[in-house]
């Protein structure tokens, strides 16, 4: 509770200080950690429950943002989305929780193959990239795929 009050404070600080009511779309990015394989998601038992219920720790990923993106909703900021990445622990799309209408998930394809079309049946990677790629679109109507290359 903690975290999403301070979090909501400084996105709607933020929306004070450079919403623009005449732009047909803002956004603002809250997403996980950028730790890489080490990323350590909460345990409280709080999360744990959520992320339990929705096979994903994408469950409490949505959750949040979802609570943020009704709050920014309920502001009157009707043209701001909140997006969110899906990708290392969050990128399996969860069973229960639904992303709000003002809630863009970017599924990134740090994960996938790049030496085969992303559709490829052979290329196990992207056969798991697509897999989850259709299990988001099943319950996100704002899907933006993040292209990663190194």
């Amino acid at each position: 509770e903690d975290v999403y009050n301070l979090v909501l404070g400084e996105v709607m600080a933020l929306l004070k200080e450079k919403h623009d009511p005449e732009k047909s779309l803002q956004i603002i990015s809250l997403t996980q950690a950028d730790s890489g394989e080490n990323a350590k998601m909460c345990q409280c038992s709080g999360c744990k429950a959520i992320d339990d219920e929705n096979g994903s720790h994408s469950g409490t990923m949505i959750t949040f943002v979802n609570r943020i993106a009704r709050a920014v909703k309920e502001a009157g900021y009707d043209n701001v989305a909140i997006d969110t990445f899906a990708y290392r622990y969050t990128r399996k799309a969860p069973s229960k929780v639904v992303p709000e209408d003002n809630v863009i998930v970017r599924l990134c394809t740090i994960e996938c193959c790049f030496a085969h079309p992303l559709d490829d049946a052979d290329c196990s990677e992207n056969v798991s990239l697509m897999a989850d790629l259709k299990e988001w679109s099943k319950i996100c109507n704002r899907i933006y795929v993040y292209v990663f290359r190194c």
